[in-house]
């Protein structure tokens, strides 16, 4: 993967972190994570659908994105609803999930470190089921500001065992990674009191 932009960005938040304050995360201050971020997590997920659309609850944050499969087309570059999951649109090809999303919020990242996109990213997916217990997401970034060219990653996902839920993710109440005004991340290791 080439930069472009986001190469300043990216190295600004790996050179704060190695000294100590790093800047890279807005979730450490309970933002949510984002599109593609919340297809890469490491906590659970639940995949609902019906026919208008597939759901997707993440444990983290409690966040929903919705692909919808109703026919309907991505909005016009200008009439574009800027949020942190963007619009996914997708329709099936047999059983692969081809699904495309535009619109997420350019202060998201694409991982934990900081690396950063643009506000033109698209985001183009193939979900399916690779035997019973194993979804795969082909994911692939499209970015003309930030990147010279697409990046694919394959993520895999294993099916919970039986009777799993997803329980309630509260990150205010934990504060565990406060974001200072400097927007830095910090750490309490002591329980804060009331």
């Amino acid at each position: 993967m080439l930069f472009r932009s986001s190469r300043a960005v990216w190295q600004r938040h790996l050179d704060n972190a190695a000294a100590g304050h790093p800047t890279g995360d807005p979730t450490a201050g309970c933002l949510p994570q984002g599109m593609p971020r919340i297809m890469t997590m490491t906590y659970p997920m639940e995949i609902v659908m019906n026919a208008r659309q597939v759901n997707i609850f993440a444990e983290w944050n409690g966040q929903t994105r919705r692909i919808f499969t109703d026919g309907r087309s991505l909005p016009a570059p200008d009439d574009v609803e800027v949020t942190f999951n963007g619009t996914s649109v997708g329709y099936w090809e047999g059983d692969v999930l081809v699904a495309t999303t535009v619109g997420m919020r350019p202060e998201t990242n694409l991982e934990s470190s900081g690396l950063p996109h643009s506000d033109v990213l698209v985001v183009k997916e193939r979900i399916w089921l690779d035997g019973d217990d194993l979804l795969k997401d082909e994911i692939t970034l499209v970015d003309a500001k930030a990147y010279t060219q697409p990046w694919t990653v394959t993520k895999a996902y294993h099916r919970a065992a039986p009777g799993a839920e997803l329980i309630e993710y509260v990150c205010l109440e934990n504060q565990r990674n406060p974001v200072n005004a400097a927007g830095e991340i910090g750490v309490t290791l002591a329980p804060q009191k009331p």
